[in-house]
């Protein structure tokens, strides 16, 4: 690789690295090479992944865009190695950022914000705090950001690092037991859920039953069938929604956001 060659059409110094551009390989460098701290795999791993992730000049475009392409499946895995305090953990953090208009040389938007939310999970308290200035960068370039709740987000997340951390450890169950629900519970419960002629307080009361029935992962296929998730989120995203005057929506938040932990919780 070099200035000089990536500019040429057909540049024989970028197709002779092309087989590292495989998220295949790409994930045995992370998940096995970054691993070896401290030795001679380990220190070249690094730098390697270091020289392609900074190579974007030295490339043509489209070996970056198939970098970039490889990265995607591997992205959760290389996170593991971001950090504040390393050059290569620094270049992982700015894969994230919000990428500019009409750049198409960055991961898409959607990947940087799932990325930012998984680094909302990292131990490291400076780390969270990255986390939430890229996740803030994204809420403020979103889209119709004015007219959705709460007012300022991309402000209230840059206090909220510690949002995705949890202080005690829950690991779900994996003992069968019956059921003292039946499907016909959910079913009940769903035209109370859904039906646009109950009042809001009826739907409230439906969908804190809810977070006690799906606490039975038994019941998870039958609301899911229903087309529970799809519902579910579709009121979250009616009650963010700042000209919807229908207050009882937003007090669907609370057992909604319960309603989705139970499923992931249960059933990832």
């Amino acid at each position: 690789l070099g200035v000089s060659r990536a500019t040429e059409t057909a540049s024989l110094a970028c197709r002779s690295v092309l087989f590292l551009l495989d998220s295949h390989v790409l994930y045995q460098i992370c998940c096995f090479g970054l691993a070896e701290n401290k030795t001679k795999v380990g220190e070249l791993s690094a730098e390697l992944l270091l020289y392609l992730l900074q190579g974007r000049l030295l490339m043509t475009a489209a070996v970056w865009n198939k970098l970039m392409d490889a990265l995607l499946p591997v992205l959760p895995v290389l996170q593991g190695h971001a950090s504040v305090d390393t050059q290569l953990g620094r270049c992982v953090i700015s894969l994230l950022h919000q990428p500019s208009e009409g750049d198409t040389g960055r991961l898409p938007k959607l990947e940087c914000l799932r990325g930012a939310l998984r680094l909302l999970m990292a131990r490291e308290p400076s780390m969270r705090q990255e986390a939430a200035a890229i996740v803030s960068q994204h809420l403020a370039l979103e889209s119709g950001s004015a007219q959705l709740l709460p007012q300022e987000a991309e402000q209230l997340i840059l206090k909220t690092q510690d949002l995705l951390i949890v202080r005690q450890q829950q690991q779900p169950s994996a003992e069968t037991h019956s059921s003292i629900f039946q499907a016909e519970d959910v079913l009940k419960l769903w035209d109370l859920y859904t039906s646009p002629t109950v009042e809001g307080v009826v739907r409230k009361s439906a969908a804190q039953q809810f977070t006690t029935i799906l606490a039975d992962k038994q019941m998870h296929e039958t609301f899911r069938r229903q087309g529970g998730v799809d519902v579910t989120v579709d009121y979250l995203k009616q009650a963010i929604q700042r000209d919807n005057h229908e207050l009882e929506r937003r007090s669907l938040v609370p057992p909604c956001l319960c309603i989705l932990r139970l499923l992931v919780q249960q059933d990832p």
